[in-house]
């Protein structure tokens, strides 16, 4: 094969390398990004979770119309955390999907668990029973929310280590094909200064010269070189 084949064949294999390296690199970094964000999300949805437990005790200890306010305005601001992650299921694993969609059901039940306490008049008993119910469903969101919280990190684990080895894979293949290509041209030049000596022994009259086999192997430039040398010293004989 011809040097300059060889060189053309390594070019577009480095940049078939780059392409697909660059295509995988890309889709994990797409998907570390959605790990994070999702993982920052379950955080602000614990903390959001707290803040409404905080103003339902306000409410509990005050019953004001301002605690009810704010607990509503809290509560809106946290479900459309929950619907954006809801809507954004596809960008999920199946643990993290599952985890939103019981999030979701178990926040929805928890907003008409505190509609139905703000609307009770007089009766201790069904209020107590509320709050219980109240601090049960607070419970199971902060749990899912935790569970949607690992499964986050665990992705962005994965995503990371997949991202080391496709750098380890594309590096490793950048020094073969730099490797076989400063081999191809070293080969190339040790070739050439060899039969440069020759070139340089003929010109001051010494034309019993040998070529070695090895420089008339293979079918490039140097070989065909070669073979028109020897053409020129049958010439000259």
């Amino acid at each position: 094969m011809k040097i300059k084949s060889k060189i053309y064949i390594l070019f577009g294999v480095f940049l078939i390398a780059i392409v697909v390296a660059g295509f995988f690199l890309y889709g994990t970094s797409v998907e570390m990004n959605q790990a994070v964000g999702a993982n920052k999300d379950s955080n602000e949805m614990m903390i959001g979770l707290f803040e409404l437990n905080v103003l339902t005790n306000d409410y509990l200890l005050g019953g004001q119309e301002r605690a009810i306010e704010q607990w509503q305005l809290r509560y809106d601001s946290l479900g459309e955390l929950f619907s954006e992650e809801r809507h954004e299921g596809h960008g999920h694993y199946e643990g993290e999907a599952t985890s939103i969609g019981h999030l979701a059901e178990d926040y929805e039940e928890f907003g008409n668990l505190f509609s139905e306490l703000i609307k009770i008049e007089g009766s201790l008993e069904l209020e107590e029973r509320l709050v219980s119910q109240l601090l049960i469903k607070s419970q199971e969101i902060v749990s899912h929310a935790f569970e949607f919280s690992y499964n986050a990190n665990e992705r962005v684990l994965h995503a990371q280590e997949r991202d080391n080895l496709l750098n380890m894979i594309f590096f490793g293949l950048v020094f073969i094909l730099i490797s076989v290509g400063v081999y191809i041209i070293i080969s190339a030049t040790t070739k050439i200064d060899r039969i440069s000596a020759i070139i340089d022994r003929i010109s001051k009259g010494e034309i019993n010269v040998e070529i070695n086999g090895d420089l008339k192997s293979g079918d490039n430039e140097v070989s065909s070189l070669v073979m028109s040398l020897e053409r020129i010293l049958a010439s000259l004989k």
